[in-house]
């Protein structure tokens, strides 16, 4: 028996609606052999699809999941996708969930000595984000003085530099704790 043909049912065999252009998919719970008995008055439509067999929703074959509309996550913005389910007989979709996929947060690389400091000038240090390269960290190295004989505190400087390294590594392990729980 057909449904949906929107108008209440058949009279002497001759299924009666009105012709649709716009038309493109009929979905028939009987044979094609029953659906190509069935005499229509305004005919089909070119190119429309016939789904032959097809039953109520609680009769639908649920396929494997697949994803839509993928947005992927970046360092700082969350992503996502559509995982959908469809129908292995009809082309019927029978669910859809969007997953939010957490931004990925920074990865940084290490710091490298871009400009060294010196009595003269202050320094740069530069790292870049191993899962955007386009995200870039600098910092300013701070002019060292010369000390009392006129050659440079070497010393101090490279310690600075050291203690420095091991507080920016701290602050990096904090930081990768809370950003990938």
């Amino acid at each position: 028996m057909p449904y949906g043909n929107g108008d209440g049912g058949s009279e002497s065999g001759i299924l009666r609606r009105r012709r649709c252009a716009a038309l493109q998919k009929i979905y028939y719970g009987g044979s094609a052999q029953q659906w190509n008995a069935i005499d229509f008055e305004f005919g089909i439509p070119d190119g429309a699809a016939v789904y032959y067999n097809h039953y109520l929703p609680t009769d639908h074959t649920a396929g494997a999941a697949v994803r839509e509309n993928v947005v992927p996550a970046t360092c700082t913005t969350a992503g996502g996708y559509d995982e959908v389910v469809y129908c292995t007989v009809c082309p019927a979709e029978l669910s859809r969930t969007h997953v939010t996929v957490n931004a990925t947060g920074h990865d940084w690389g290490e710091w490298e000595v871009i400009t060294p400091a010196t009595t003269q000038s202050e320094g740069l240090l530069r790292r870049v984000c191993r899962n955007d390269s386009s995200h870039v960290q600098e910092e300013i190295i701070p002019r060292y003085e010369e000390d009392e004989e006129g050659s440079p505190a070497a010393a101090i400087v490279e310690w600075f530099n050291r203690v420095m390294e091991g507080v920016r590594g701290f602050i990096d392990w904090l930081l990768r704790l809370f950003h990938n729980p």
